[in-house]
């Protein structure tokens, strides 16, 4: 059998040995491979725990906050929830959607004055305020 070494000059050499001898060799190495890739799975590279440490103490990161902010939509979110569908549509439609709608534009849609969303606008607030 011949085993292969390349050193770590670039330098290659390859020495006959007997089948058993390399059997062996290759079951060596294939332990010493195994176990150093256990034990780099065990570890963390101190490039990556650092990285993350950025993240936990970067102060321009306010972690109430954001909680904070979340709850606060969630409780929207749930409070919309509980109005008319058609309520529901109107605050979408004006507030909520990635391209919201002035109140001009959705009378016209609905064919109605611009005085009667204002004041559908109105009352749905009010609700929430309720529900809130």
């Amino acid at each position: 059998m011949v085993i292969k070494y390349e050193f770590l000059t670039g330098e290659k050499i390859e020495i006959e040995v007997s089948n058993r001898l390399g059997e062996t060799i290759l079951q060596i190495d294939n332990e010493i491979k195994n176990s150093n890739r256990r034990e780099t799975r065990r570890h963390k590279s101190l490039n990556e725990l650092n990285d993350k440490a950025d993240l936990i103490t970067n102060e321009s990161i306010d972690i109430e906050k954001d909680i904070l902010q979340k709850f606060e939509r969630d409780k929207l979110y749930d409070a919309i929830s509980k109005l008319k569908p058609s309520e529901q549509e109107l605050i979408h439609k004006l507030y909520l959607d990635k391209q919201p709608m002035t109140q001009a534009e959705y009378a016209k849609i609905k064919k109605i004055s611009v005085g009667s969303i204002k004041m559908q606008v109105q009352r749905i607030k009010a609700k929430l305020k309720k529900l809130l």
